[in-house]
């Protein structure tokens, strides 16, 4: 009797653990369906938003039309990190078109403008060196950037500067992220890269996906990402292999 109940109760278990992957799963295929399906009409708040900008209009309009750009660039974001947390967690992986670009320091400096814009209280210094084409998908690798720079943002010292430095050394690209603030505690640091960890900072925006996102869009290029925290700042360090480093790795 003791053995028949004890296989029963290895029953059950089992039963939940299946009931409870299959509600995770078709939850997740329901957070990537709706995200795919908010895309195309944000889409077009977004380039209504662009267009009015670009229209002469009194100051109190350009103001409105700023924050709904702000504001949907940042729901933008949130959906993109959602969609793609729900491909990982199904198994799909974040997909990367890696290549040759050329162009990685217009891609930066086009994400600077957009956090320029939608933060012109942050002073965002930069120093951008790159000598020779970067090897990336240059949309995730731009994801990724303003992941890691809405991260300083929320978590830097307020009215201090934000310093960016982009680099290709040894045909390796170097991208770096520091904020002034606070120590991050070890025991935090160790969850950073954790779907939805948000540390103490519960009243800030966001859901907590993007270093997670940020740390899988790495992985996808066979790079590494990297924080050091001291008592002065916090750095975020991603490096990307040259396609001869990439190749000569695989």
């Amino acid at each position: 009797a003791f053995h028949l109940d004890a296989l029963k109760k290895i029953q059950v278990s089992e039963d939940k653990n299946r009931e409870q992957a299959a509600l995770a799963e078709l939850r997740e295929q329901f957070i990537a369906i709706l995200g795919h399906d908010l895309r195309n009409p944000l889409g077009a708040t977004i380039s209504s938003a662009q267009m009015l900008k670009l229209m002469h209009l009194d100051e109190a309009s350009s103001k409105l039309v700023n924050v709904v750009y702000s504001a949907s660039q940042r729901m933008k974001k949130l959906i993109d990190n959602i969609v793609d947390f729900a491909g990982a967690r199904m198994g799909n992986g974040l997909a990367a078109n890696i290549k040759l670009n050329n162009d990685m320091e217009a891609v930066l400096q086009e994400v600077i403008k957009e956090f320029a814009q939608s933060h012109p209280d942050t002073n965002i210094i930069t120093n951008i060196r790159l000598l020779e084409p970067v090897y990336c998908d240059s949309n995730r690798v731009a994801q990724l950037f303003s992941n890691l720079l809405s991260n300083a943002i929320s978590h830097g010292e307020k009215h201090q500067p934000i310093y960016v430095e982009a680099v290709t050394v040894d045909h390796e690209f170097i991208l770096s992220i520091k904020n002034s603030g606070k120590q991050i505690p070890d025991a935090l640091r160790e969850h950073l890269f954790q779907p939805f960890f948000r540390g103490k900072a519960d009243s800030r925006e966001g859901l907590g996906l993007g270093l997670f996102i940020a740390a899988e869009i790495t992985k996808a290029h066979d790079g590494t990402l990297s924080v050091h925290s001291d008592d002065e700042a916090t750095v975020f360090t991603l490096r990307l292999p040259s396609a001869v480093n990439a190749s000569n790795t695989k």
